[in-house]
């Protein structure tokens, strides 16, 4: 048996494992556009014996494989995932939401110069940004660790672009009957023009509508318009130049719903005290804890939307359906003790903090952000430990308790 026939029984015995594979890392692709408020169409796919066949055969006329192990280090898109944005301007955005989902090894730009037919092209042909990836091992059950070691491509590009890219794909590179002529050369290439013709009209109008929704707007009618916001106005103050995520933009927008402040004007003053230089945390988790801070009922209403938002997310987990405030639950004890700690530490100056006290207010909000944004929710003994600390350091900080009676100043978070 040649090398070849070897790695396909291999893989043909794989076949679901690496179905399964597309499947989860496409569940993630499309919960995390979703939930940021970017509208496209996500598709998975595990490679058809077939085709990978196919693919096989041809590479090793310029390759030699030892092993069936050297083919699988070779093949990088026995799973597969296709993001088809609405509008190509959103690239930028796609990746960093896809570095912040995924571990990324790699990503390939197209085009790449190269022209396999006879026919001259003036047009640029496939656009799109193709990554490799594997999945983060804190976003899968025990039983689906072992998915972690295996490869992933996902291929970003315009909606318009994957439509031609698909057609191109099949005429020129699996033709069924015989090579093309010129005039259908020409015919497609003269499409393909026609797409990028199309991305820069889409791009246009996305620009005009994210300038009225920051300019003309008055209430966020979706999280769709509320990340536009954000993200334009994330934007503009970095200048342009760095990569940022923004988070959970459909709980946010239900947030903001609940408390009367779906508004342009309610979410300006909250982004004038972020830290939007640090990148190491999302932007809305940022604007959020400006919000909750020292304030029992956001906190009720943050709670509220979080669940209202799950029951109709079909990534949701168990545990975001559950309240966090429910007092006879480990979260629920957490943080009543934190919110106590933290409208202490809102509501009075704290200038002589100990370095060691710090260090357990600095855990004790990691901990707390862990419940609200983290990928894995803590354990029920972690949040117990979580209660007692927080009382614990309640009562050290009522006890250096500033006499000045100032009021404290707002943090940059």
């Amino acid at each position: 048996m040649s090398i070849i026939e070897e790695f396909m029984k291999s893989y043909r015995s794989e076949f679901a494992t690496y179905e399964e594979l597309a499947k989860l890392c496409s569940g993630h692709c499309e919960s995390g556009l979703k939930r940021s408020g970017i509208r496209a169409l996500v598709t998975y796919r595990a490679k058809r014996s077939d085709r990978l066949y196919e693919k096989v055969v041809k590479r090793s006329s310029n390759r030699t494989y030892q092993t069936i192990t050297d083919v699988y280090e070779d093949i990088v898109d026995l799973a597969g995932v296709r993001i088809a944005l609405f509008f190509p301007g959103d690239r930028r955005e796609i990746d960093a939401l896809i570095r912040d989902l995924f571990q990324v090894s790699g990503c390939k730009d197209f085009p790449k110069g190269q022209n396999i037919s006879a026919y001259p092209k003036r047009f640029a042909g496939y656009a799109a940004r193709h990554y490799r990836v594997t999945l983060l091992p804190e976003t899968l059950r025990d039983d689906q660790i072992h998915l972690t070691a295996l490869p992933i491509e996902i291929q970003v590009g315009s909606i318009l672009m994957h439509a031609w890219a698909e057609i191109e794909h099949d005429l020129v590179y699996k033709p069924q009957t015989g090579s093309l002529s010129l005039d259908e050369y020409a015919i497609l290439d003269e499409i393909n023009g026609l797409v990028h013709t199309g991305e820069i009209a889409l791009e246009r109008l996305q620009e005009a509508a994210n300038r009225r929704i920051t300019h003309d707007l008055e209430v966020f009618s979706s999280h769709y318009e509320l990340s536009a916001y954000l993200y334009s106005r994330v934007k503009a103050c970095l200048g342009g130049s760095r990569e940022f995520v923004l988070g959970r933009a459909d709980i946010l927008f239900r947030f903001l719903q609940f408390i009367g402040r779906a508004a342009p004007q309610n979410v300006e003053p909250y982004l004038a005290q972020i830290d939007l230089e640090s990148v190491d945390t999302p932007v809305i988790p940022k604007i959020i804890n400006c919000m909750l801070e020292g304030n029992p009922e956001h906190y009720r209403a943050y709670d509220r939307a979080r669940i209202v938002i799950a029951q109709t997310d079909p990534y949701a987990k168990d545990v975001d359906l559950c309240s966090l405030l429910e007092p006879k639950t480990p979260a629920g004890r957490f943080f009543q003790g934190w919110i106590e700690l933290e409208r202490e530490l809102f509501d009075h100056p704290q200038d002589f903090v100990s370095a060691d006290l710090q260090r357990e207010l600095t855990s004790l909000r990691e901990l707390r952000d862990r419940c609200l944004y983290g990928a894995r929710f803590p354990s029920s003994g972690v949040l117990e430990d979580g209660a007692r600390r927080a009382r614990g350091a309640h009562s050290r900080l009522i006890g250096k308790r500033s006499p000045s009676g100032e009021e404290a100043m707002p943090r940059r978070y």
